[in-house]
């Protein structure tokens, strides 16, 4: 016979027919564990911005323990601008009911709070638990991003305006240069054609086929400008030879000489560039300014550094005077040279006599001496 069972017991089993809840009393206990066990800072708010409960990270962030938090106004605790950033955030979980995701900044700290609403029997939020974390790391590491990505950008546009600035000088270089010689050379093949053939027709002849000259020499010119960005694939000695080999095509009335200390090798990504464009530069002013009949290149390498010399036959020059910028011809290329090897640590030096010939000696390290 069973024996009867207690009125206590009755009155539990009432109220739990499959006797697994536990007592709400175990519930709140065990929900109070579970917050205090959180790293971030938590609080349960009523509607007015009270305090109803907190843990210990929350407490420890206003200097104040759990019992001296609780039961305080939040907004009483923060400056003036914050608590207002913060009401209308709490304001806003309240009138829509659902969660709210807010960040601000305090004495340098970023905040991540997320703001979930509890809600009565009625449906009407009656509570705002509030989690919040610091995410100043974070927030600094993607501002940080933010600067990066903005100054990628002004780079982009800065390289996008420089190309745009090659293009047209290239374009007017074709047009003033390429275009003007052959339009002259036409001209003159247009006179001749049409005029009975006068005595000095060999001399004539002679100047168109010089004025065709110089716009397939001015084309290459235009041709190597585009082509740069590419020229260190194979190496600086490669490039230098295929550059005199094209001077030998289009004038092989001179005589063009290279020669290479060692095997070719990639430079330096600004200093390949800056030796190429100095040589087509010093090439071609053998040829418009010089008026040479021999020009010999020779490239060498050092263990630290390389050295290009262009020598040539021609009229000469004053070296005092070759540096003196516009007013020589041919000087502002020269000076340009001078400017971009002094920026890398290279050098730059002539010798000539006129009626000699003149010789130009390029050096440049083979790292960046300045960066030491």
């Amino acid at each position: 016979m069973k024996p009867a069972s207690k009125p206590a017991d009755r009155q539990r089993a009432k109220r739990h027919p499959t006797g697994v809840k536990a007592p709400r009393d175990d519930r709140v206990a065990a929900l109070g564990v579970l917050i205090e066990a959180s790293h971030e800072r938590v609080l349960l708010l009523d509607v007015k911005g009270t305090i109803v409960a907190a843990n210990k990270v929350s407490a420890g962030c206003f200097g104040r323990s759990v019992p001296e938090l609780v039961g305080r106004c939040i907004y009483d605790l923060l400056p003036p601008d914050l608590a207002a950033s913060r009401k209308a955030a709490f304001q806003k979980a309240i009138r829509t009911g659902r969660l709210v995701r807010h960040e601000d900044c305090r004495d340098g700290r970023w905040l991540a709070a997320h703001i979930f609403p509890i809600h009565n029997e009625q449906g009407h939020t009656a509570y705002l638990a509030v989690f919040a974390s610091d995410v100043t790391a974070s927030k600094e590491a993607e501002m940080e991003a933010a600067a990066h990505q903005r100054q990628l950008n002004c780079l982009l546009s800065e390289l996008a305006l420089a190309e745009e600035r090659e293009r047209r000088r290239i374009a007017g270089e074709l047009h003033d240069r390429v275009g003007h010689g052959l339009v002259m050379a036409k001209v003159k093949l247009d006179l001749m054609r049409q005029s009975p053939i006068p005595d000095d027709w060999a001399s004539r002849l002679e100047e168109v086929r010089d004025l065709v000259g110089q716009a397939a020499l001015n084309t290459s010119s235009a041709v190597f400008d585009l082509s740069l960005p590419g020229l260190c694939l194979e190496g600086f000695e490669a490039e230098a030879q295929r550059w005199v080999e094209r001077m030998r095509t289009l004038r092989p009335d001179i005589r063009f000489e290279f020669t290479s200390g060692g095997k070719s090798k990639p430079l330096a990504q600004e200093l390949g560039p800056i030796l190429c464009r100095a040589l087509r530069e010093l090439l071609v002013n053998a040829i418009k300014h010089a008026h040479a009949q021999n020009v010999r290149v020779t490239v060498q390498r050092s263990r630290h550094d390389v050295r290009v010399t262009v020598e040539d036959d021609g009229i000469g020059c004053d070296p005092a005077k070759v540096f003196e910028g516009a007013s020589e011809k041919g000087g502002f290329g020269l000076c340009s040279i001078r400017e971009h090897l002094d920026r890398v640590g290279g050098t730059m030096t002539v010798q000539s006599t006129p009626g000699r010939g003149t010789r130009f000696a390029l050096t440049a390290p083979l790292k960046d001496r300045k960066q030491d």
